[in-house]
C-alpha cells in the first residue's frame, strides 16, 4: 500500500476535498488490527484523510434475500446439479428457488431492481 496506494493521495482540506485525498476501506478485520500503522501512512504520511465503511448489515440489503434463497437451492439440489454446465445450474436455481417463482419475481428479485 505504501508504494501502490499513497502515492497517488493528495492531502485532504475540510471543506474542499481534493480529488484522491480520502482512502476508504472496509471493516475486515485485518484492516482494523492495522488500523493505526494504516493512519500513520494515509494520514500521517499523506495528508489525506481514512475512513472506514460502515459494519456490514446483510438485513439492509435486499440482493441478500435472493442470495440466501439461491444458495440453499444450490446446497439442496447440489448432488445432482453437479452434473449440469454452470449456467444451466444457475438458471436452475433462480427459478426453483422459491417454491412459487412468481413470488422470487415479485418479492426478493424486483426488491433488488432486477425485473
Amino acid at each position: 500500500m505504501e508504494l501502490t496506494i499513497c502515492p497517488h493521495l493528495q492531502r485532504y482540506v475540510k471543506g474542499h476535498p481534493k480529488p484522491n485525498s480520502i482512502f476508504i476501506i472496509d471493516n475486515c478485520p485485518a484492516h482494523k488490527k492495522y488500523e493505526k500503522e494504516l493512519r500513520e501512512l494515509v494520514e500521517g504520511r499523506r495528508g489525506a484523510k481514512l475512513l472506514f465503511l460502515a459494519h456490514y448489515f446483510p438485513i439492509d440489503n435486499p440482493i441478500e434475500m435472493a442470495f440466501n434463497c439461491f444458495k440453499a437451492c444450490w446446497r439442496r439440489h447440489g448432488m445432482w446439479l453437479t452434473a449440469l454446465p454452470m449456467h444451466d445450474r444457475i438458471y436452475f436455481c433462480i427459478t426453483n428457488c422459491y417454491i412459487d417463482p412468481k413470488a422470487a419475481a415479485v418479492h426478493t428479485y424486483a426488491a433488488c431492481g432486477y425485473s
